[in-house]
């Protein structure tokens, strides 16, 4: 251990720092137990801290005096579940990372201000979360040490790589000598996961960059691109996507890689298994990124998305075709109406949800969408009220099918079975309403090793 971190542990004055429940007098002795041997001890100590100093994605007095000594773990190669340290690191400094996603951190030279913050502060009052990313930020030499040793397992450069995304002012400055930096790592890297997640920080890192450094002419970006875009021809799968995910956000991406994206989103078998929850970006759903990718594209320009998506629907399991269903609607019409503008006030909101929408106002596709939702025949989701609740969000009739198919100006089945809802709902749709009600377990708490 680097006797600064050992020492900054025991002279940091804990009992006066605040963390979620309190004086955050039992930090140290969590951070100590994250070098334990005894694993489920470890996993206790990550448990506690995320409750302590990340409750419910808020950060605290506390927060920013742990990363240091978290830090100096992660400097040790040694050092057990290193890539859980990053998991812990990036959401310490960002909240939750995901929703940095698609278009990644705003480059800022001297301060975190383009990292949304989970509520807004009030004036005067410290952001915790801003003093904890640039905490985090004093990381980034570290990241490129763990990005560059060769000998580290994938998983460890796969995450440097992503934490490096998340801090484009570190780069900023030097973006031409930094770009060919992960160039050469990109053309070295011989681990699938570590490649992906170099080139979507490529991607993200080259995008942040101000407009006035005439980035289009920019030889380094010019060679990322053409990298990028012999990736995006590989039989791997991960690669592809990834290859595709860089592309699209910077503006050099074709029909094939949107077609890409969208498998992603459709099939969930398309990119192994192996490599779900524990890729870096977007706690490893590549679903839900590609979700955000698509959402941020003009589909007037790839026609062929929202019906690739409608297809597959009655190919999911019920949980998975439910989550589309929700994603095919905000691919059609746009955010759910509460969530165009998150400052606007409740009852401006309540409001719009009186506003129904009018079938002859809908674009084709959006009817399309409305018809093949209403065509949905499972007894059981209409009758659990969930996928009435998704049309109602953007105040189309969902109340019962029959109600939906006489709105979109579809017949109603006369005969029909009365289905009571059941007392029992399956475990995996429970945890599908408990999400769309932000009560699902929160998987950064738990990041795979």
């Amino acid at each position: 251990m680097d006797p600064s971190a050992l020492h900054h542990l025991t002279t940091t004055p804990w009992a006066t720092l605040q963390h979620a429940y309190g004086p955050a007098t039992d930090i140290p002795t969590q951070l100590l137990s994250l070098q334990s041997p005894d694993r489920q001890a470890r996993s206790d100590a990550y448990d506690q801290l995320y409750s302590n100093i990340y409750h419910q994605s808020d950060r605290y007095e506390a927060t920013a005096y742990a990363v240091p000594y978290i830090l100096s773990i992660l400097s040790n190669p040694a050092a057990p579940d290193r890539p859980r340290l990053f998991c812990l690191l990036l959401d310490l400094a960002l909240g939750i990372p995901a929703e940095a996603l698609p278009l990644g951190v705003k480059a800022r030279s001297t301060s975190a201000r383009g990292v949304s913050t989970w509520r807004d502060v009030p004036d005067g009052q410290v952001d915790y979360g801003l003093v904890a990313y640039d905490a985090v930020r004093a990381g980034v030499p570290l990241f490129w040490r763990c990005l560059e040793h060769t000998e580290d397992d994938g998983r460890v450069r796969a995450w440097a790589a992503c934490a490096l995304a998340y801090f484009p002012s570190e780069v900023n400055s030097n973006i031409n000598a930094d770009t060919n930096r992960l160039l050469h790592l990109m053309d070295q890297e011989t681990d699938i996961m570590a490649l992906a997640s170099i080139m979507i920080t490529l991607g993200l890192l080259l995008s942040s960059q101000n407009d006035t450094l005439s980035l289009q002419d920019n030889p380094s970006r010019t060679s990322t691109i053409s990298r990028l875009h012999t990736h995006s021809t590989n039989p791997h799968p991960l690669l592809r996507w990834a290859a595709a995910v860089a592309l699209i956000r910077l503006g050099h991406h074709s029909s094939e890689n949107v077609d890409v994206i969208t498998r992603a989103l459709t099939d969930p078998s398309f990119i192994p298994a192996e490599f779900h929850v524990v890729f870096p970006f977007c706690e490893g759903d590549f679903g839900k990124y590609s979700a955000k990718i698509l959402k941020g594209l003009d589909l007037s320009v790839y026609p062929g998305v929202v019906p690739a998506v409608l297809e597959a629907l009655p190919r999911l399991p019920r949980p998975d075709a439910l989550n589309l269903a929700e994603v095919t609607m905000e691919l059609a019409f746009g955010a759910m109406p509460g969530d165009e503008d998150e400052d606007g006030d409740e009852e401006e909101e309540k409001d719009d949800d009186d506003d129904d929408r009018h079938p002859e106002q809908m674009s084709e596709i959006q009817r399309q969408t409305v018809m093949a939702l209403a065509e949905w025949d499972d007894d059981e989701v209409w009758a659990m009220g969930i996928l009435g609740g998704i049309l109602e969000e953007w105040n189309i009739p969902g109340g019962s099918r029959d109600e939906c198919r006489r709105y979109i100006g579809l017949s109603t089945l006369s005969v029909r079975t009365t289905f009571t809802k059941s007392t029992t709902v399956r475990n995996t749709e429970l945890d599908w309403v408990m999400k769309c009600q932000g009560l699902s377990s929160d998987q950064r708490m738990h990041p795979q090793n």
